[in-house]
């Protein structure tokens, strides 16, 4: 049995709530009042107005006083209140202050405790002009929209009048499902540049964390899907316990650009540059000749296949950034074996001998790298590089068996990369005759037409003059194509971190920053590179702007005039979401549950992305934690349970058609 009060001016809306919670509580006990004043007049009183006479009236006359409204009223008032209902209306004054006035009278006057407080629930219309959001508060549980959903309500109310603990629903089921989704939290974007943004946030984040932000520009319909990597904090001058975290973008492509231009230029003190007197930005060397002599030119090598990038690249940096060193190279491995190994593998130029064709072809997996069939077929006695052509064939691994260098597969893997990306590599390439010697040819990998096999081709080599370079003794930044970058970074880096290491090549003291270069029509995107460590992500066509506040920024390199310091912000207030992945465990018309790797408190305010989550308003949904729970499924995770924080009619239509069809589907595939 619970205790309710309800505040409706409504008297159609009235009945329909007294009948849907005695249908819930049969033995329920309902109080109405058309507004908060008459309930405050109640419930609300101070004690001490009641039993403490006035200035100049006698006890007798208090004491009547009180026997008449002890009469009158108080035999009427509920014992305690469980849950107070109240449409937005009916409270004539600000709203969230009144909560939580309210639900400190009500502790006072013994209606509530600290372990059984009261719930509060909001009822409102869609369109009153009102945003649901101003409704987040610790001490409201929940909004449902009017006209009242009768299952909507009950299942809801339900759940409410259980906390904290956790009920089966009973009036409306949920629907396992296994779905990525991302949940989010509420920000500020306080500050905007075409390069970067700044939030405001609790607590610093560490420098290189990459944060997946919407952001809805003013003036703007769309909201924005943006990555961008924290580049450091700062404490707010204004809010005290918050912090400024400036950030630069991860692969802002075109429309972005241009959508975030259009806010800036709308803005009436927007600039682009503090000075553009590029002349200022020169590096100026210290007076002091040893001070002079320890600041050395910045080395950045460019990876790339497509040597017209690479030149683009080089010249930007070359005419706009003061005082750097830069190489070009085809490839990481060529690079390393030119510009930073000390001892260069041998090997002998193979002849037509080694072949049993003047090109051997065959197909194999790109992914897992398995040979699939040989195009050129061998006999039975045909030797490939002194190996057995159709033994080597016949085993899934066998054709890698004169690959065994470590240079040959440190080159096979950047091949593979290339060619999943849709690239062709062709280069030298070390193979290990049977019989003992190295030998060189020219391996050639290109992707088939059904993107997951590739053809390897090996042919006499590619007869290439020496060429001597200069040694470098240290490697500040590298600019690499998107196709030469594999799926763990982490471990890429690592080999690079190595071979520096081994051949005396100083690395940035932190991290050796990485800039990927990347094509929007055959980009991935920036969301492959979220939990990687990478600095930067630009897309072509390049820009001398985002390429020298890239690689500026990354260096900590103030010398061109695009640097950090002379790019203006605009301050703004917009709202935004921060989110986190996560996974969506059940499903329902009322709410839900998320598997997450943290367990989230009773009361916490999320917003749900993705799934079917983007067919809400706005293109995601608003939702309020009740309970959780470990994730019986997964020990290092938790289940969170969630109601929706206000469904609107048309989601909620969506939403039931959804289950519907997806609950039909799953029948029907069970038989």
């Amino acid at each position: 049995m619970g205790n309710y009060i309800v505040l409706e001016d409504d008297s159609r809306i009235e009945r329909q709530i007294n009948m849907f919670i005695k249908e819930m509580d049969d033995d329920a006990k309902i109080r109405f009042f058309p507004s908060n004043e008459l309930f405050d007049a109640k419930y609300c009183f101070d004690k001490k107005e009641v039993e403490e006479p006035k200035e100049g009236e006698d006890s007798a006359a208090a004491k009547m006083k009180n026997e008449k409204l002890a009469e009158d009223e108080l035999f009427q008032l509920l014992g305690s209140v469980d849950v107070i209902i109240f449409k937005s209306q009916c409270i004539k004054e600000e709203v969230r202050g009144w909560v939580s006035k309210t639900l400190k009278a009500l502790k006072i006057n013994k209606f509530c405790t600290d372990t059984k407080p009261t719930r509060f629930i909001v009822t409102k219309y869609e369109d009153d002009g009102i945003d649901k959001d101003y409704f987040v508060h610790p001490l409201i549980e929940d909004i449902i929209f009017l006209p009242l959903d009768r299952l909507i309500f009950l299942q809801k109310l339900e759940i409410i009048c259980n906390l904290p603990r956790k009920v089966k629903p009973s009036f409306l089921f949920q629907m396992p499902v296994e779905q990525p989704i991302e949940i989010s939290k509420k920000t500020l974007v306080e500050r905007v540049t075409d390069m970067g943004l700044t939030i405001r946030n609790p607590f610093r984040l560490a420098s290189g964390t990459i944060s997946h932000l919407y952001v809805k520009f003013p003036g703007q319909k769309d909201t924005w899907s943006i990555y961008a990597r924290a580049l450091y904090s700062e404490p707010h001058p204004e809010a005290p316990n918050q912090f400024l975290v400036h950030h630069t973008y991860i692969g802002a492509d075109s429309k972005m650009q241009m959508a975030i231009k259009k806010f800036l230029t709308s803005q009436p003190n927007y600039k682009e540059l503090d000075s553009d007197d590029k002349e200022a930005f020169k590096f100026r060397p210290p007076i002091d000749p040893k001070k002079a002599a320890r600041i050395s030119d910045k080395t950045i090598a460019i990876l790339d296949v497509d040597a017209g990038t690479a030149d683009t690249v080089a010249d930007i940096i070359a005419s706009e950034i003061d005082k750097t060193k830069i190489i070009k190279e085809a490839s990481l491995y060529f690079f390393a074996k030119k510009y930073i190994e000390k001892e260069q593998s041998i090997g002998v130029p193979g002849t037509r001998e080694d072949l049993f064709a003047p090109v051997v072809a065959f197909n194999v997996n790109l992914t897992t790298q398995k040979f699939m069939e040989a195009i050129t077929r061998p006999g039975a006695k045909d030797l490939l590089v002194g190996h057995n052509a159709q033994s080597m064939f016949n085993r899934p691994t066998g054709w890698m068996t004169p690959f065994n260098h470590a240079d040959a597969k440190a080159l096979l893997e950047e091949a593979f990369t290339l060619a999943k990306a849709g690239q062709r590599f062709s280069q030298n390439i070390i193979v290990q005759d049977a019989n003992g010697p190295l030998k060189i040819f020219q391996i050639t990998v290109t992707q088939n037409k059904d993107k997951e096999s590739g053809k390897i081709e090996l042919g006499l080599p590619e007869v290439k003059k020496k060429e001597e370079a200069k040694k470098i003794s240290a490697l500040d930044l590298l600019i690499v194509n998107q196709a030469l970058v594999p799926e763990n970074i982490d471990d890429w880096k690592g080999r690079i971190r190595e071979v520096c290491t081994k051949n005396g090549v100083t690395l940035p003291e932190n991290d050796l920053p990485i800039l990927i270069i990347g094509d929007e029509k055959n980009s991935s995107g920036p969301k492959k590179y979220r939990y990687q460590k990478i600095f930067g992500f630009i897309y072509k066509p390049l820009k001398s702007r985002p390429v020298c506040y890239q690689v500026s920024t990354a260096l900590n390199w103030p010398y061109t005039k695009f640097n950090h310091g002379n790019i203006p912000s605009i301050k703004c207030v917009i709202p935004a979401h921060v989110a986190i992945e996560s996974r969506l465990a059940t499903i329902g018309e009322f709410g839900g549950a998320f598997s997450h790797a943290k367990a989230f408190s009773a009361g916490t305010v999320v917003y749900l992305h993705e799934s079917i989550f983007t067919n809400a308003p706005d293109g995601y949904l608003c939702a309020r934690i009740y309970f959780a729970e470990p994730d019986p499924k997964d020990k290092a995770r938790f289940l969170c349970y969630l109601n929706y924080f206000g469904i609107t009619d048309q989601f909620l239509k969506f939403i039931r058609n959804w289950i519907r069809k997806d609950f039909a589907g799953k029948k029907q595939s069970q038989g």
